[in-house]
């Protein structure tokens, strides 16, 4: 065994000098540069008149960053997955010359708990993600682990059963309408009426601005509380039985709509509208 691991490491350190060899004399013709003292020196173009640069650009704190991906065959779905953990992160739309791998890169999406985003594909797929068109709405749709109305592929939605049920727990306004009833599970909709007195209280014991944000730096034990407060969250295990048999929570979704200054998820309209 050791003679064997010997031959290999000279074998191995043997491809990459012939990789580092190769490397160092791969350069473009069209760029400028010269020896200075034993190092090569690139020369920079100069920029055109107007042109800026971007370091340290910054812009307006937001509350949702939306973001899309284009380019998911090697290492794109694993910047999927770790954006799928950035709080504050929505991401909207997945891009990819072959349809399957952006419609591949959802599991990630659905694993996290987000709505699934639009899917893009094909030579012109990036443009019309970055200028996309007006989509003509969905018929009305719900799907297991699926989010908001989207539609999901080769898959059945779940056929609707209206509840209209109202409750009141821990002080809160709460309203069922709906269940589905999905080939994999069920879904069950659940509303929370937020006071806007609540809401107000809230921004004002945190300093949030007209965005939501915190408008000083925040600990991390504080952004903890701070979430833990917030009226408009939900945290609560939900239990269904069915003919006698607990099902398991698989997943869940969540959307925000306040009507009096009208700042609402995207999907929200389309739940208010059905």
């Amino acid at each position: 065994m050791k003679k064997h691991f010997q031959r290999i490491a000279l074998a191995a350190l043997m491809v990459a000098a012939n990789c580092l060899t190769t490397g160092a004399q791969s350069l473009s013709p069209n760029i400028k540069w010269h020896w200075d003292k034993g190092t090569i020196v690139t020369e920079s173009p100069q920029r055109p008149a107007g042109q800026q640069h971007v370091l340290g650009l910054t812009a307006p704190k937001m509350t949702t960053v939306r973001v899309g991906f284009v380019g998911l065959g090697m290492r794109g779905p694993g910047a999927v997955g770790r954006f799928c953990h950035i709080p504050g992160v929505q991401i909207v739309a997945l891009c990819d010359y072959v349809e399957a791998r952006a419609e591949a890169c959802q599991k990630y999406l659905r694993d996290a708990g987000l709505p699934p985003a639009d899917i893009y594909s094909g030579e012109k797929g990036y443009e019309e993600l970055l200028h996309p068109t007006r989509r003509e709405p969905q018929e009305w749709a719900v799907y297991f682990e699926y989010g908001f109305g989207g539609k999901k592929p080769r898959h059945r939605p779940g056929r609707e059963i209206t509840l209209g049920k109202t409750f009141t727990w821990g002080g809160e306004e709460w309203l069922v309408p709906a269940m589905y009833c999905c080939s994999e599970g069920v879904v069950l909709d659940l509303l929370k009426k937020v006071p806007q007195e609540a809401l107000e209280r809230f921004a004002e014991k945190w300093g949030l601005d007209e965005n939501g944000a915190p408008q000083r730096e925040l600990t991390p034990a504080e952004q903890d509380r701070m979430e833990a407060e917030n009226p408009m969250e939900v945290r609560f295990r939900t239990e269904v039985t069915v003919n006698g048999r607990p099902l398991r929570e698989s997943i869940g979704y969540g959307i925000y709509w306040r009507p009096e200054d009208g700042c609402y998820d995207e999907d929200a309209d389309r739940v208010l509208e059905h």
